[in-house]
């Protein structure tokens, strides 16, 4: 866990730790594992690296272990939760973000527990203003994204609804996920300046291009090509052309020909911001497209 050249692959882990062990080492092995991910333990001061990291670590190899004996996972951690629940408030915050989309750490969770938190999430300040004026969103709220965590916790995405669209980007960008993909048409149409565009765009909807459903793309391109602040920052063509390569679960969507056709009905100057580069690899040419 200590070297500096760890990498933590799955398979590796379990053929390694769990396989070429005996019984009871694997036992104790797993107890270790569980322990210092859901507790984050104390770490020899020699050992290199922090308690935060080796519990990162760990993590790491629990759940690649749950694919290996996922009975015995659950057994472990079902164990260690009773000292979990003991944890300060802002410890178990930590273990959630590291384990909460791990299926088997977020179901053992305590039903007091998460009410609790979802207590303390109401109650802290989403954001806060620092001495030197500089506005930090709550990095907690990225757990919103996180499906079986924002089910057991509810709080997350009430809190996150009320963010400033800026604000939301923040978050999203942290930890992208499918849950965020319907606030990136409104996103959009909120950016108020160029680079404004080009900074909201790199920061949620390329990150989240492969999570956009179908039904979702007509919303996000129409709210690109209305405000002219996305449809006219010099960034943003490249980026239509990024947002295409990476959302390959929608190259074939029409409404790609739809958004060019839009752009370059509303551009004030036939001889700019047509779109060009990503009109070439939808193949469109005369309002068709071979897409």
């Amino acid at each position: 866990m200590s070297d500096p050249s760890f990498v933590g692959h799955g398979d590796y882990l379990v053929q390694m730790f769990a396989q070429r062990v005996k019984s009871s080492a694997w036992k104790q092995i797993l107890g270790i594992a569980t322990k210092h991910a859901m507790l984050e333990l104390k770490v020899p001061e020699d050992i290199g690296i922090t308690a935060s990291v080796a519990a990162d670590r760990h993590a790491l190899c629990l759940i690649a272990f749950a694919r290996h004996d996922r009975d015995a996972v659950r057994e472990a951690v079902t164990k260690t939760m009773t000292t979990f629940n003991g944890l300060p408030i802002e410890q178990q915050l930590k273990t959630i973000t590291r384990l909460g989309a791990f299926d088997v750490f977020v179901d053992a969770l305590d039903e007091t527990v998460c009410q609790q938190i979802g207590t303390y999430v109401e109650r802290k300040p989403a954001v806060v203003h620092t001495s030197s004026g500089t506005v930090v969103v709550d990095p907690l709220l990225a757990l919103t994204g996180l499906d079986a965590v924002r089910d057991r916790i509810p709080a997350l995405g009430s809190k996150f609804a009320k963010l400033s669209p800026a604000q939301q980007v923040v978050v999203i960008e942290r930890k992208p996920s499918a849950y965020f993909t319907d606030f990136l048409a409104p996103i959009l149409t909120s950016a108020g300046g160029w680079r404004t565009a080009e900074r909201f765009t790199e920061m949620t909807v390329i990150p989240c291009a492969r999570l956009v459903r179908p039904e979702q793309l007509d919303g996000i391109l129409t709210a690109w090509a209305d405000n002219p602040q996305c449809r006219e920052a010099s960034g943003m063509t490249d980026l239509a052309v990024t947002f295409w390569t990476n959302a390959t679960q929608l190259q074939s969507h029409p409404a790609w020909t739809v958004f060019v056709k839009r752009v370059r009905e509303l551009a004030s100057d036939p001889e700019w911001f047509q779109c060009e580069e990503l009109a070439a690899v939808i193949g469109y040419k005369d309002g068709t497209s071979s897409v």
